[in-house]
């Protein structure tokens, strides 16, 4: 059992290193954008930056996770590694669907929201979009190499 937690995590964190990066690059310039300022963001504008970033995980990554979700739930041709059981066939979805939202998709816009509070003289939000989308390319770049 131990060993069957241990593929489950290992194959749900490759995965999730392996997200979109062009969905996750464009989802994050918008969220950041949209949340960035020197102002902390209000409550209503927090809710529609979290709405951009699931629908751009969805449109990227989510789908994919999904379906391989539905795959693995109708038949065992189609497995993420055919030998675990399927709680861990779940466990590795979960791990690679949240996962990949994390590193790809609410990473780079915590970077870009961090900088571009910090920045002064009304440019905070244009300094949030392009450090999080930077900060998406390079993590889609580091993912590559692992």
């Amino acid at each position: 059992m131990p060993e069957q937690i241990a593929l489950s995590l290992l194959a749900g964190v490759t995965l999730a290193f392996h997200f979109n990066p062009v969905t996750a690059t464009v989802t994050a310039l918008l969220a950041a954008g949209l949340s960035g300022g020197k102002r902390p963001a209000a409550v209503a504008r927090m809710l529609f930056v979290a709405a951009v970033i699931v629908t751009g995980w969805l449109i990227g990554d989510g789908v994919a996770v999904l379906t391989s979700a539905y795959d693995a739930y109708t038949s065992d041709a189609a497995r993420i590694v055919p030998a675990l059981p399927d709680w861990a066939e779940y466990l590795a979805l979960a791990i690679w669907g949240l996962g990949g939202m994390a590193i790809g998709y609410l990473l780079p816009t915590w970077a870009g929201v961090f900088v571009g509070r910090r920045v002064t003289h009304g440019t905070g939000w244009a300094s949030a979009a392009w450090v999080a989308a930077s900060s998406a390319l390079v993590l889609s770049m580091f993912a590559g190499s692992v």
